[in-house]
């Protein structure tokens, strides 16, 4: 018998939430759609991860160094596709200005290195299994000055 995947309207959604979310938890090194949704349906159509706090769960924000951030994102390999995966070029054309907010470029790297939060947190900073950020427990970003 298959172990075949079948689509619901609610796995349909909850895919189109992981697409948008960006490139983290196991989906971290999907670069591509197809990569997404193999790995979707090999989890059995789960998010497995997510960015919006349940209800009666407290916010958590996480401090991130403006200057760390900005030396390690465009020293790293996700600034090669940074113009791509933002639509700089479209949004520039179409609008006449660039705008982006933290949440969008934490979630498009998929990770976050405890050397770029702010000192006043790394006691406190809750790592994943990679003794990288816990992208999953902080629930907003907040960039501040050394």
């Amino acid at each position: 018998m298959s172990n075949q995947f079948t689509w619901t309207d609610d796995k349909v959604k909850e895919f189109a939430r992981v697409y948008a979310a960006g490139r983290q938890g196991k989906y971290r090194k999907a670069k591509k759609i197809d990569d997404k949704l193999n790995i979707f349906k090999e989890v059995g159509g789960e998010a497995v991860y997510s960015k919006t706090p349940k209800l009666g769960r407290p916010s958590k924000t996480l401090l991130v160094d403006k200057g760390l951030f900005l030396d390690w994102y465009f020293d790293n390999d996700t600034c090669e596709s940074f113009v791509k995966d933002h639509n700089v070029v479209l949004k520039l054309l179409t609008n006449g200005r660039f705008w982006i907010r933290i949440d969008d470029i934490i979630n498009n790297c998929g990770y976050l290195p405890l050397e770029v939060v702010h000192k006043s947190m790394k006691k406190d900073v809750r790592l994943d299994e990679n003794e990288e950020v816990d992208l999953s427990y902080y629930t907003t970003y907040k960039f501040v000055d050394k």
